[in-house]
């Protein structure tokens, strides 16, 4: 009524995009339309492969087994006799057992002792093998394993073993001796190089 041209948000009023970031002018929009669902249409539809019937039984067994293990497939080298046998020739002629006998029936009671009883020898030697802490810090040294002399006075205090018939100075020199590295030791792998101080399986068979 007055003439007074109305202003614009460009023109008077201060407000428009140049000037306020909030306000955007939208020229085109994209739309979709969306169908109410009935109340028990699923939300969406998946597929899955069909599945071979199964053979066997394969719920979980009721209790732990080694033939239904992962450990199933591992076979143990000395349960087999021929090479149990093998084992222990080589350790016979390794060892000095024979050189400590005074006579020849000496060594042949004593070999067919050991020989007799040498699958529990191998799982005593087995269960006392180590390796030292000090030769495990060594990074350049490889870790040798063995019947340490730790090892071997617990074995002796487990089984009660010092007493009138063996002092423990007679022990410790028993040890020693059978410790002491073959000459044809240096020829081995380093694995086997013990320096005296560590057991091998031959060295524990001379030491019984």
């Amino acid at each position: 009524a007055s003439g007074e041209e109305e202003s614009t948000p460009e023109q008077g009023s201060g407000l428009g995009p140049a000037s306020d970031p909030l306000v955007v002018e939208v020229h085109s929009v994209n739309s979709t339309e969306v169908t109410v669902r009935d109340v028990n249409e699923p939300v969406c539809t998946s597929f899955i492969p069909r599945q071979t019937a199964l053979k066997g039984d394969h719920s979980a067994p009721s209790s732990w087994e080694v033939d239904r293990s992962l450990f199933a497939p591992y076979e143990e080298a000395f349960v087999r006799r021929n090479f149990c046998e093998r084992c222990f020739e080589e350790d016979w002629l390794l060892s000095e057992a024979a050189g400590l006998l005074r006579s020849s029936d000496d060594v042949h009671e004593v070999r067919k002792l050991l020989r007799t009883n040498y699958a529990q020898v191998i799982v005593l030697h087995s269960s006392l093998c180590s390796a030292s802490a000090r030769q495990s810090a060594a990074a350049s040294a490889p870790v040798v394993f063995g019947v340490g002399i730790h090892e071997y006075t617990h074995m002796l205090v487990q089984h009660n073993l010092i007493g009138e018939d063996l002092s423990l100075e007679e022990a410790d020199a028993a040890f020693v001796l059978a410790a002491a590295p073959a000459k044809e030791s240096a020829s081995w792998n380093e694995v086997a190089q013990t320096r005296g101080r560590a057991l091998l399986r031959h060295n524990f068979l001379e030491l019984l």
